[in-house]
């Protein structure tokens, strides 16, 4: 159990330091942006964006995903738990 806890410990510390990475690359952008036009071909510009949604939402389900396998764990170790106890 103490494994599970170390791991969902760590998996919060990463997600933490992937949301930060996520928040400064927007604010850098937000900075860019102030600086004024940039000189991005139309097309070039949003495929651009398109690349950063997707990167944004799979930044998101990434931490998802490790939270979910978390989750798991702990449920089977539970379960385990409650099976050695019967």
């Amino acid at each position: 159990m103490s494994e599970d806890y170390r791991l969902t410990s760590e998996i919060n510390r990463v997600a933490g330091k992937v949301n930060n990475v996520v928040v400064e690359k927007d604010q850098f952008l937000d900075e860019l942006d102030s600086l004024g036009v940039r000189y991005v071909p139309a097309k070039m510009a949003e495929f651009l964006k398109d690349i950063q949604i997707i990167a944004h939402d799979s930044s998101k389900l990434e931490v998802l995903e490790a939270g979910t396998h978390v989750g798991i764990r702990l449920k089977y170790g539970y379960v385990a738990d409650m099976e050695e106890k019967e």
